[in-house]
């Protein structure tokens, strides 16, 4: 599973390299030995990117951390939290909101690059919900 999880975020970090030319930014550091995945140049602004393969909890709170790290190690402007565009699930609203409150900007990744994430494209309902729902169609409950 791991390795699944790996291909699907290196795979999106490889689109982002094949993007670099056409839409005008550097890659600073493109590794996933130290967090965060990808460091990025765009008009001056250094942006950290973390790439995650799927909207849920454990990945998101991950994602958080790593971003922080890489906020105070690379000097980061800005912290992105990518998925997959077409990933399974939207982010929960209280997550989203936790996201924002600490800087962090989140975003879906396909064909026509980055596509930010806006509260109106969230789950409106709370954590227990969520879980509720998501144990339901996995089979769990």
């Amino acid at each position: 599973m791991i390795k699944i999880e790996m291909d699907e975020e290196k795979q999106m970090e490889d689109i982002v390299e094949g993007m670099s030319v056409s839409r005008g930014f550097t890659i600073i550091k493109s590794s996933h030995t130290l967090s965060p995945d990808m460091v990025i140049e765009i008009e001056g602004k250094k942006i950290g990117i973390e790439f995650k393969h799927a909207i849920v909890s454990g990945a998101i709170s991950t994602g958080i951390g790593q971003l922080l790290f890489g906020k105070v190690a690379f000097g980061l402007d800005e912290m992105w939290l990518v998925f997959p565009k077409g990933c399974y699930g939207k982010i929960p609203i209280s997550w989203f909101r936790t996201l924002q409150h600490v800087g962090i900007i989140t975003f879906h990744l396909g064909d026509e690059g980055f596509v930010q994430i806006e509260e109106k494209d969230c789950e409106q309902w709370g954590r227990v919900e969520w879980l509720k729902h998501h144990l339901k169609r996995s089979g769990k409950l």
